[in-house]
């Protein structure tokens, strides 16, 4: 959903180029207690400002795409939880990748070594290797170090915070940006997945100047001031998430000082406060 965001917002942008377009991504990946996919739970959201002069990165003109009617993930309507066919989803998402990256690289003549980097839709970091080893079969080995070293930066974040659906290729663009040592002129690819299912690559060139735009020291507090919690209150936490949302029921939140949390409900109508 964040891809096609990202699409309409840069196509908008083209039309109107005095003006720039904010998309946001957030999701929350959960599974059931004691299911396969618990360890890949996550939550969060990335953010994008689309302007005719960006100074991160350059989107370039052209993309591949595949879909196909594949059940390998939902939510059900009755379901609080989502349900996976891993084996099926994860080979259902390398088939996708065969299908956009190969064919990206010969509509737009390039060559894997054209890239410094490639970044994936990371539900899990496992998936996102398993895409990476088949862009970088046969290439030689300044090629393979260079999109192997990037491809763990990229999954940096990833490993910290876990599956956050939409935004989970951007976080790993993000971790790439904040954790690398890339330059002006690097090209990035982008592989975006969505069950049901749809891939898109594309790709864009790093713009000079832009660790100016980033801010790691803020995301490394922001990881670092999360709260450990028990299996127990983990559970209990999440059994609780499940349940409908109270009415008129006022939330605390144990959180820092000038956060925005969720206070309650009150005709049928969320309210949010600042610590």
């Amino acid at each position: 959903a964040l891809t096609a965001s990202l699409q309409v917002a840069r196509d908008y942008v083209r039309a109107h180029p005095h003006h720039s377009a904010m998309i946001i991504g957030s999701d929350i990946a959960r599974y059931g207690l004691a299911t396969a996919g618990e360890v890949t739970q996550g939550a969060g959201a990335i953010s994008m400002l689309i302007k005719e002069n960006p100074a991160i990165i350059a989107l370039e003109d052209g993309h591949t795409s595949h879909s196909e009617n594949i059940n390998d993930f939902w939510r059900p309507n009755n379901l609080a939880t989502a349900v996976v066919d891993g084996h099926y989803s994860r080979d259902v998402y390398l088939d996708f990748f065969k299908s956009t990256f190969k064919p990206f690289l010969a509509e737009k003549q390039l060559q894997v070594s054209d890239f410094a980097g490639i970044c994936y839709h990371l539900p899990y970091t496992k998936m996102g290797y398993k895409a990476h080893k088949i862009a970088i079969e046969g290439q030689d080995d300044e090629t393979v170090k260079r999109l192997s070293d990037n491809f763990q930066l990229s999954a940096k974040y990833s490993r910290q915070v876990g599956n956050i659906y939409t935004a989970s290729l951007y976080m790993s663009v993000l971790s790439l940006l904040e954790n690398g040592n890339l330059e002006a002129g690097d090209r990035i690819g982008f592989f975006s997945y969505g069950s049901g299912a749809m891939a898109e690559f594309f790709s864009g060139k790093v713009v000079a100047g832009y660790q100016k735009r980033l801010r790691p020291a803020l995301h490394a507090r922001m990881l670092k001031e999360r709260i450990r919690l028990g299996v127990g209150q983990y559970e209990d936490i999440f059994t609780e998430g499940l349940e409908a949302l109270p009415e008129n029921v006022e939330f605390t939140s144990d959180a820092n000082h000038g956060t925005w949390y969720l206070a309650g409900q009150e005709g049928y109508v969320r309210q949010y406060k600042q610590k």
